[in-house]
């Protein structure tokens, strides 16, 4: 087989599941653009791979979902901005690109979760992590390490707010990048019966952008922060509204 090539892993990182293979590519052979556009629901697309060893395989869908969170093959971490497709992916089709009929690449797949699901990592992510794994083989996750849960409307009555928008600081434990530069709850309260914590900073936006889940703060990180940066968080806090400084720090290596 002409097309056979032998290459080389450059860089992997397990968390986004994501590798560089560098190989000898023959002359003649056009490389595929990733998109730099959002990618609507309803966008026909097509799945290129070789599902259960058929070389050259190509299978069609939709993208049926965006800005999805699809759990990482290892530890806790949960893939951020993932596209959901209708279109067939099966065992040898993750690593191949998700297109649409343009032939701009829109994701990585990454996996199938069912007869009529599957998964592709994003444009935005691979470009964030890929040249980084080019140049140093590894890609270094911003972390604040804060746990926090979604404003409801419950959690708003229990924490006094105004209105249920945001993120609750809910612990911030020992050690993390968000250690005393974020509040935690200090205590639960029954609301109706629950068990609502209390005390805590509520997250608004970050860099000007309104965080109104726990998704939204996770994909945030993700897309736009690097280990290092300083970002300007407007939290709820002490009754009022406050713009802080938080420094991002780095998701700890995984442990074998």
């Amino acid at each position: 087989d002409t097309l056979s090539r032998v290459g080389r892993v450059v860089g992997r990182d397990p968390r986004s599941d994501l590798a560089v293979v560098e190989v000898d590519v023959p002359d003649g052979i056009a490389s595929l653009d990733l998109t730099d556009s959002e990618t609507p629901i309803g966008t026909r697309v097509a799945v290129v791979g070789s599902p259960y060893g058929l070389r050259g395989s190509l299978t069609s869908g939709i993208v049926s979902g965006v800005d999805r969170q699809v759990q990482s093959p290892v530890g806790d971490y949960r893939i951020p901005n993932a596209i959901q497709t209708d279109a067939p992916v099966n065992p040898g089709n993750s690593g191949g690109p998700l297109v649409n009929l343009s032939g701009d690449v829109l994701g990585v797949v990454n996996s199938g979760g069912g007869d009529n699901i599957a998964f592709a990592i994003s444009a935005p992510l691979v470009r964030r992590v890929v040249p980084s794994l080019i140049a140093d083989g590894e890609y270094d996750h911003p972390f604040l390490g804060a746990r926090t849960t979604t404003v409801t409307e419950l959690v708003a009555r229990a924490n006094e707010f105004p209105t249920a928008e945001g993120v609750l600081v809910v612990d911030v434990p020992s050690g993390v990048p968000a250690e005393r530069q974020l509040r935690p709850c200090t205590r639960v309260e029954r609301v109706e019966g629950f068990r609502v914590p209390v005390g805590g900073d509520a997250i608004l936006a970050v860099e000007g952008t309104a965080i109104r889940t726990e998704k939204d703060l996770h994909a945030h990180l993700a897309l736009e922060a690097s280990p290092g940066d300083t970002l300007s968080v407007k939290v709820r806090r002490d009754g009022g509204v406050t713009t802080i400084p938080v420094e991002i720090g780095e998701r700890p290596e995984l442990v074998a």
